[in-house]
């Protein structure tokens, strides 16, 4: 799952990249054409990758249910609860740093086309950091994380993709009404619109720490001790 995510911080990281170099010399035109081809070459490599790969399906057994083994699994939750606000202050955040970037730089006197491109590609950066930490964190997931009975593996991820990608969605729209109540040209703006990033950063380590502190999670120390 680390090398996964992983592979989604690095694509972002050239689509980032791409456009960054794109914009500046063909405009957003060119920047959407050369993005839109590395989605069909995602999807002929996803097609090959899939046709050898084996479709290993783990049965259930009569218990747990659904309602035990995630909904009811307190670890579980509160990690599901982690990543939604996670996913609330990370989207945000990446949805809204290119344009406060290159807002940043048209306040220095760049021209606009210019500024679109170095906002670009300096988040790009911020993905290339993120990959580091997806196969790290995963890495150590795979090793002393598991909370969940395999079987159920997948509806926990569903409801974690659902309630993660949802916050992910409302958050950049949130971030953006902030901006047009205040006024984008007003500096305080973009500082109370990334604090309702923040907040939800805050909520992410305060689950946590909660979730450091129930029995699971000290029966996988002890495990690891």
């Amino acid at each position: 799952m680390g090398l996964y995510i992983a592979g989604h911080s690095l694509g972002l990281t050239a689509a980032l990249a791409i456009a960054g170099y794109a914009v500046p010399r063909g405009g957003y035109v060119v920047a959407f054409w050369l993005l839109a081809v590395g989605a069909v070459i995602g999807g002929a490599v996803a097609i090959f990758a899939t046709r050898s790969t084996a479709n290993v399906v783990t049965l259930r057994s009569g218990a747990p249910v659904l309602g035990t083994a995630v909904l009811k699994n307190k670890p579980a939750m509160l990690i599901t609860a982690g990543y939604t606000m996670h996913s609330w202050e990370l989207l945000g955040m990446w949805a809204w740093t290119p344009a406060f970037l290159a807002a940043c730089f048209v306040a220095a006197g760049s021209d606009l086309t210019r500024s679109a491109g170095l906002g670009a590609l300096m988040t790009a950066l911020f993905h290339v950091t993120g990959t580091v930490a997806s196969v790290t964190a995963g890495l150590l997931a795979d090793r002393y994380g598991d909370v969940v009975p395999p079987a159920y593996r997948g509806s926990a991820l569903a409801i974690r993709s659902l309630l993660g990608y949802g916050a992910g969605a409302a958050a950049p729209l949130v971030f953006g009404a902030i901006l047009d109540w205040f006024g984008a040209r007003t500096p305080a703006a973009w500082g109370w619109a990334f604090l309702s990033l923040g907040v939800a950063g805050v909520g992410a380590v305060t689950a946590v720490v909660w979730l450091h502190r129930t029995p699971e999670a000290g029966v996988l120390r002890r495990t690891v001790t």
